[in-house]
């Protein structure tokens, strides 16, 4: 009986060395979701792919500024090549120039039209059917219809000559201010063809 009282005992302890008392091991339940966590630890490096996608690109932010249009040129030079003008190669209708300013402060106007009948500060005249073909190369040439430009200032000194002609032509008519230390060499030879319709000989 001895012998058996130690046989069991010796299986009490055998059975406590081998961890059959403890608490059993979690296993996997095969029938639940498997919940993963996402969060980032604090040490954890994010994804530099995923952030930068993210991020808007330089054409977004322009876009949403309203800053993807291309600039002007710069001030004092024009741009004829913009814009094509489908009615190049029609006369002109009639041109008006107002040309203001100055040290005397006199205002010029000329207005010319394609028959060659021109008047100048209310005077008339005319000129000849080949001055006529000059002015309409210069509209052509300058792409007078499509060309973009800033030819003007704030702040200027009232001496200087301030432009503003207008052309119709087919029915429609194109506008452009311009003063002088801003015009371009291809207006300037315009307005001085057009600023030079009956004026006085020396």
């Amino acid at each position: 009986m001895r012998r058996n009282l130690y046989l069991i005992l010796f299986g009490v302890l055998f059975l406590a060395a081998c961890g059959g008392g403890g608490t059993p091991a979690p296993t996997a339940d095969s029938s639940g979701p498997t919940t993963q966590s996402t969060s980032a630890s604090v040490g954890e490096t994010p994804d530099l792919a995923a952030t930068q996608a993210a991020q808007p690109t330089v054409e977004q932010e322009q876009r949403a500024f309203g800053t993807d249009e291309p600039p002007l040129p710069i001030p004092g030079t024009l741009d004829a090549s913009t814009n094509i003008d489908p009615e190049a190669g029609l006369v002109f209708d009639s041109i008006q120039l107002e040309r203001t300013g100055g040290v005397a402060g006199q205002t010029l106007t000329i207005e010319v039209k394609s028959d060659g009948t021109f008047t100048r500060d209310g005077v008339p005249g005319n000129i000849s059917p080949e001055q006529v073909t000059l002015i309409d190369n210069l509209i052509d040439q300058l792409n007078f219809f499509g060309l973009e430009g800033v030819f003007v200032a704030p702040g200027t000194s009232a001496d200087v000559y301030r432009y503003q002609v207008r052309v119709s032509r087919a029915g429609s008519a194109r506008m452009i201010q311009a003063q002088d230390g801003f015009t371009p060499s291809e207006l300037i030879q315009f307005f001085s063809l057009l600023s030079s319709l009956g004026a006085p000989t020396q």
